[in-house]
């Protein structure tokens, strides 16, 4: 059986939800679970710990928390915003990758194995 690498999503819609997951399983990654809200997305990640997150959030208080997560867990995160303000709050966190939305498929994916 096939290692793949383990993903999580956090998007509050479910539509954009179904097609990332689609993404990942695309490029061999395993999605272990798609999450509409932080709090929910953060008891999962503690027992699960995945390779990367996909974030949609407009929370700014979510990014603090994501940034603990990565320092813990060591976790990648690719970001999805359509505020640019989000940009300045996502300092220090492992970052591989910033998108706008909305987003081509072509970015996500090239963002995905940027973090394989």
């Amino acid at each position: 059986m096939e290692n793949l690498k383990k993903a999580v999503i956090l998007e509050p819609e479910g539509i954009i939800a179904l097609d990332l997951s689609a993404m990942f399983k695309k490029m061999k990654w395993e999605v272990l679970g798609t999450f509409k809200d932080f709090p929910a997305l953060f008891n999962y990640i503690s027992s699960e710990k995945p390779d990367l997150i996909i974030i949609d959030s407009n929370d700014y208080s979510v990014f603090e928390k994501i940034r603990t997560l990565t320092e813990l867990f060591k976790i990648c995160v690719i970001y999805l915003t359509e505020t640019p303000e989000t940009d300045q709050l996502q300092v220090n966190t492992r970052k591989c990758a910033l998108l706008k939305k909305p987003y081509r498929p072509k970015e996500v994916l090239s963002a995905i194995k940027k973090c394989s």
